[in-house]
């Protein structure tokens, strides 16, 4: 925990509170690195963008249901 509180000290990032957010981690220009909305979802400001992340889960859920139904096709 030591070192995290370091890096996050050299590099100004920093939770802060918010009423959207359960957690929300913010870089040295206040833009969002990490969240957890009061919903628990996920944020993925910096990584993924929203619509893509959306546009992955559905292909996520597409592909788990096709395995499913060849699983069940093999009985």
């Amino acid at each position: 925990m030591i070192k995290l509180t370091k890096r996050m000290d050299e590099t100004g990032a920093k939770v802060v509170e918010n009423p959207e957010y359960l957690f929300l981690l913010i870089d040295s220009v206040e833009h969002i690195l990490f969240s957890i909305n009061k919903e628990g979802s996920v944020d993925w400001q910096k990584g993924i963008p929203k619509p893509i992340k959306s546009e992955l889960d559905t292909i996520k859920r597409e592909i788990a249901n096709i395995k499913k139904n060849m699983g069940a096709n093999d009985k």
